[in-house]
């Protein structure tokens, strides 16, 4: 029975897995994005054409669906779509790093992070409460709104 007093829940395993894998993709699948965004400024128009001319032949019947989505999306604001991305993207790097600071913190001083001392409910709590804490509130709802808008436009 003392055994099973300690056993964590799969689904919190599950959630700090999770939580885990975010941290440690998160700056490698924006710095992925970036570097592509610069490779697309970079481009002349034609090779851009061609590219995406390319992309859509391999959509099949989804062609037609393809261009109706894109216009609905430009007509709901898909230029603020980029700042939004952006943004979001800037408050994941601040959480990102001062994860990294939390996972390195020991306030008891027994040579332990004190994230690694903690589990289940426990952990997921103070990674929340890390990420309130560190974010832009203002910045993040402007940016979900306007991702919002944009796939409600589509």
């Amino acid at each position: 029975m003392a055994g099973s007093e300690h056993a964590e829940h799969p689904l919190a395993m599950l959630t700090n897995a999770f939580i885990n894998a975010f941290f440690a993709l998160a700056p490698a699948i924006i710095k992925a994005a970036s570097s592509a965004h610069a490779l697309y400024k970079r481009l002349p128009i034609e090779q851009i054409y061609f590219i995406w001319g390319t992309v859509l032949c391999f959509f099949g019947g989804c062609y037609p669906t393809t261009f109706a989505a894109l216009q609905a999306a430009d007509h709901g604001g898909l230029q603020t779509l980029g700042v939004a991305i952006r943004d979001l993207s800037e408050e994941v790097i601040v959480i990102v790093e001062e994860n990294k600071k939390d996972d390195r913190e020991d306030l008891d001083g027994d040579g332990v992070p004190d994230a690694k001392q903690v589990e289940g409910k426990e952990f997921v709590k103070r990674k929340i409460q890390l990420v309130l804490k560190k974010m832009n509130p203002k910045k993040v709802n402007d940016a979900v709104t306007a991702m919002y808008t944009v796939w409600l436009s589509v």
